[in-house]
């Protein structure tokens, strides 16, 4: 559906209800539109949200399915994420503060914008919560398994980064070759931290390779 068939089926649409109405939010993200925010696509002039180009009247006035209509996501091949077929609008919050909608902050924007939206208002069973289920699953889908990570350590700092003597077992007290060794293991807190993540990833980090700067 493109913006102008969109304009047109918007006549009969709820404007969301009494206690809670839509808004005109076109002012504020058109304000958002500057430098590397502002983008065009042959048929508007918008702001740009995530990588995709938005139209400043993304969510304004009446309910509507506005992710299915405009968001990229809700683009893909089926099965589509819940959220995307759900009505929602922007809202005024002080006019919404006496009604029993569901009133959620936009974090598409700055928390100085004062933009909020909701689904309640357009008789929508649809939740903020719906969009972070999905954000999540996509996260879980495209972890790295097995990863290995080289992790450079800049100096000698005991007790958080160290070495022993490899024939004493006493702790090196300065660098010396011992510190350009990688068969003589780094020990300390911040080796054990590392350590530590690793084995909280679930495997996505396979295995920690510790190594010395450079010597010039």
């Amino acid at each position: 559906m493109t913006i102008a068939n969109m304009e047109n089926t918007t006549a009969n649409r709820s404007t969301g209800k009494d206690g809670c109405p839509c808004i005109d939010a076109s002012k504020i993200l058109a304000s958002h539109a500057k430098e590397e925010r502002s983008c065009e696509t042959p048929e508007f002039e918008g702001v740009r949200v995530s990588g995709s180009c938005f139209p400043f009247s993304y969510g304004s006035n009446v309910c509507l399915p506005h992710n299915l209509l405009l968001d990229p996501i809700c683009k893909r091949d089926p099965p589509i994420p819940r959220f995307c077929e759900k009505s929602w609008c922007y809202v005024d919050l002080e006019k919404c503060r006496n009604s029993p909608e569901l009133v959620h902050r936009s974090d598409w924007f700055p928390l100085d914008s004062d933009l909020f939206y909701s689904y309640s208002t357009c008789d929508s069973t649809g939740s903020s919560l719906e969009y972070l289920e999905y954000i999540k699953g996509l996260r879980e889908e495209n972890v790295l398994k097995d990863m290995s990570i080289t992790v450079t350590i800049p100096n000698y700092n005991y007790p958080f980064m160290y070495k022993r003597n490899p024939t004493t077992g006493d702790i090196i007290s300065r660098p010396g070759e011992e510190y350009f060794n990688d068969n003589i293991p780094f020990e300390g807190a911040y080796i054990d931290y590392m350590n530590d993540i690793a084995a909280l990833s679930n495997g996505d980090i396979k295995k920690l390779n510790y190594t010395h700067r450079s010597k010039g």
